[in-house]
């Protein structure tokens, strides 16, 4: 789905864990996939929060607001996790974490680069890091929707969500998924950082080309398919249906397809044909 016309706009709450304290940067860098060290203030990456075992605990986006703060946000639902996650390993850390909400104006569409420049004094700016499509984020407390938008919907961004192969928390992201499965290491993740929590099943897979027995695949159908839905190939259940959007133009969705299944090929979600290809983020 391209976006025409003006930039879209489309704000949601997300949950956010403020930071603060002189020991925040070195216990942040032992406890995220990404590295913090080089980050300016304002400025934003993304990285992994994960369990001991390197599986997933949260994944989030961290900005550096100065010397000894910083602030994570994550899909809504999931601050109370990643803080009962940090909390484990705050042991003698002169650094408080706190709970609290973060209103996200997401600008996508031609265009929305130029008013991110503009916005540059309204709060944080985050490149939304989508490949097939242009945009930012505007992170704060409250922020005001630049001039020059259109208003979207929650509906149109979840299909462009999907469409550009963005997993999310709860549905792609579980305590039961591996980074090397999310299509999300090379945005996440740093291997030249040093030691961070869970570092050791990343470091082994990559070092063994990150061949997972699933990977995360896009979906696309011209039929109607739904989350849960068992998928098909030539020799059997290949994966699941995770994610899933309706527009006029078709379904799209995202799931967990078998390594076996080479893509792109065609499956069946209750006998409908859909294309499985690889997720872009």
């Amino acid at each position: 789905m391209q976006l025409s016309g003006q930039p879209r706009v489309y704000v949601r709450q997300n949950d956010a864990l403020r930071c603060v304290g002189p020991d925040t940067e070195v216990f942040l860098q032992g406890q995220l996939s990404q590295d913090i060290s080089e980050l300016s203030d304002n400025e934003s990456a993304w990285s992994f929060l994960l369990n001991p075992n390197g599986k997933v605990a949260v994944w989030l986006r961290i900005s550096r607001l100065s010397d000894d703060e910083y602030l994570l946000d994550m899909d809504e639902g999931w601050g109370q996790l990643a803080l009962n996650r940090l909390e484990r390993f705050k042991i003698r850390v002169k650094s408080e974490i706190q709970i609290t909400q973060l209103q996200v104006t997401s600008i996508l569409g031609k265009g929305s680069k130029k008013l991110g420049e503009a916005s540059a004094n309204s709060g944080i700016i985050s490149d939304i890091g989508w490949l097939n499509i242009e945009g930012f984020d505007l992170l704060g407390v409250s922020t005001d929707v630049p001039e020059g938008c259109e208003i979207g919907t929650k509906e149109e961004y979840e299909f462009l969500r999907i469409s550009n192969g963005v997993p999310r928390m709860g549905s792609e992201l579980t305590e039961d998924v591996i980074p090397a499965e999310t299509n999300l290491i090379e945005r996440s993740v740093s291997f030249t950082k040093g030691c961070y929590t869970g570092q050791e099943l990343v470091a082994r897979l990559d070092s063994r080309g990150n061949r997972v027995p699933k990977h995360l695949r896009r979906l696309t159908s011209s039929d109607s398919f739904a989350i849960g839905s068992s998928i098909e190939g030539e020799n059997g259940l290949v994966g699941t249906v995770t994610s899933s959007s309706e527009s006029i133009t078709g379904t799209v969705g995202l799931a967990y397809i078998s390594r076996s299944f080479e893509v792109p090929g065609e499956a069946s979600i209750d006998g409908a044909s859909v294309l499985i290809e690889s997720a872009f983020t």
